[in-house]
């Protein structure tokens, strides 16, 4: 009786299975980007995406090869497109009608974070846009500066703690610096304590559950898990560890975002702190309930629920890991760590404004250096939803007939005319996208991270705590550094941390 309903079943499989190879096989074939170079030996299931993940600079030899314009291979060894030429890319940031997140990227971000900013497209993406860019205005920056500035003092002062008897310490500065960013997003972004850095013996429970879901040692094989169910919605009736941490991550950022906009709703509606409060949720709301905003146009309770988990992930993860890298980076070059210091010692306070932290030309050099040689997110992916011609650059000339392919060191000092030619919304780099869907939250983060830098170098010098070699940084596609030599760690960065010492 059995085999009467699993033979139907196996056949059915098995056929759809065929079938849907041969239409694999056959697109290859006659693919555009066939006769493209690139490198070999994709993987049949997850083409160059192993590859991808562990080794962050690969991308860059790659270029060297094959040129700015390659292909690679994707899920089920798929050509892709990989571009840095940037009449490609700003024909692709700007035509955001045609080139949209995959049905894998779209599904993996909505699972953990709702219909929000970084998961709708076109029309709706434009509407959500409107009303939550008056957040992340300048002025409403500038109000929240005093916010880092006194979580960055709160670090600083845990860490002196830390050094206190031995003088100096292995600190893990990733794991304490996600701690920071979520108490930072929990108060900048919705005038909530997370008292992550300081939670008088209680488990924070959302940090817990993100801890799971992004750094654990297995999070990169629950990571291509949900890749690969998202690619074959089949697969996803499988029970898998993943899956079950995926569900509690999302169901304790969405209980906590329920709450704090009803809440906030609630304040408002009465005259109270939220009126008045510059949380980027208390701008939200009111944004949303201006007359400028027609009745038909303005949010839903659900989508105004789904920013809160999108500003948790994108303002807590992306922030800790590019000031991690960042101090990683010092650490490695101490002439630089100490001219940068010798500049954020030049001023008395240890509460500086958003515009004495943007005066700081070598801070602003350092961290424009840092987002180009470590992108928090290190790629971005597109599909063409319809049949498109991508427009291509050529190496640019000087006005003397040099052709250019590196720039100096110190880049940032005189940035060559041909920069001008990358889309961009900050520093004449891509790290923060450009076109209809760049980082709405660009100057949150670059502010936060400049005030980190300004608190934590004034007060201590930083050394490696291992090899170079020892240390590395995955894509995910976010950033994510481990060390080889302690697989089961999760994602750490360490580094000796020491009182500086003035002469």
């Amino acid at each position: 009786m059995t085999s009467q309903f699993l033979i139907p079943i196996v056949a059915t499989v098995g056929f759809y299975a065929a079938y849907h190879l041969f239409k694999m096989v056959q697109k290859d074939k006659t693919h555009p980007l066939r006769d493209l170079p690139g490198p070999e030996g994709g993987n049949f299931v997850l083409g160059h995406f192993r590859k991808l993940f562990q080794n962050h600079s690969v991308t860059d030899k790659w270029r060297e090869e094959f040129g700015a314009n390659y292909q690679i291979r994707g899920l089920f060894n798929r050509r892709q497109l990989y571009t840095t030429d940037t009449r490609a890319l700003t024909h692709i940031l700007v035509n955001d009608d045609i080139y949209q997140k995959g049905h894998v990227s779209h599904k993996i971000v909505t699972s953990l974070l709702g219909n929000g900013l970084l998961s709708v497209e076109t029309t709706e993406h434009k509407r959500q846009r409107k009303i939550v860019n008056p957040a992340f205005g300048v002025p409403q920056i500038r109000g929240l500066t005093e916010i880092f500035n006194q979580k960055s003092v709160q670090l600083r002062d845990i860490w002196s703690r830390e050094i206190r008897d031995s003088g100096s310490s292995r600190i893990d500065i990733f794991g304490w610096l996600r701690k920071m960013t979520l108490d930072v997003i929990g108060e900048a972004g919705f005038n909530y304590r997370f008292n992550a850095l300081d939670p008088n013996g209680q488990i924070n429970e959302l940090e817990e559950a993100l801890t799971r879901l992004m750094h654990s040692p297995q999070s990169h094989r629950q990571s291509a898990m949900r890749a690969l169910q998202a690619e074959i919605p089949i697969l996803a009736f499988l029970p898998t560890p993943g899956a079950r941490i995926m569900d509690g991550a999302r169901g304790k950022m969405m209980d906590i975002a329920r709450q704090l906009l009803v809440d906030s709703q609630a304040d408002i509606k009465a005259g109270g702190i939220s009126a008045t409060k510059r949380d980027l949720l208390s701008l939200l709301v009111r944004s949303n309930t201006t007359h400028e905003i027609q009745e038909g146009l303005r949010l839903s309770d659900t989508e105004v629920i789904a920013q809160i988990p999108t500003f948790f992930v994108a303002g807590h993860e992306t922030t800790s890991i590019a000031t991690a890298l960042a101090l990683h980076a010092l650490s490695l070059h101490p002439s630089v760590q100490s001219k940068l210091r010798r500049e954020l010692l030049s001023i008395a306070t240890e509460d500086p404004s958003m515009d004495e932290l943007n005066s700081f030309r070598y801070l602003e050099n350092v961290v424009r250096e840092v987002m180009r040689v470590y992108p928090p997110v290190a790629f971005s992916g597109r599909e063409a939803m319809k049949d498109d011609v991508l427009p291509l650059s050529k190496p640019y000339l000087d006005r003397n007939g040099k052709s250019y392919d590196t720039i100096s060191p110190e880049r940032w000092d005189d940035i060559p005319e041909a920069a001008s030619a990358i889309p961009s919304v900050w520093g004449n780099l891509l790290t923060f996208l450009a076109g209809p869907h760049n980082c709405i939250g660009f100057r949150f983060s670059i502010v936060e991270i400049k005030s980190l830098l300004f608190t934590l170098l004034r007060t201590f010098d930083f050394a490696p705590a291992v090899p170079e070699d020892t240390i590395e940084i995955r894509r995910t596609p976010v950033l994510r550094p481990t060390l080889r030599t302690e697989p089961k760690g999760g994602n750490q960065l360490p580094l000796i941390v020491r009182p500086y010492l003035t002469t």
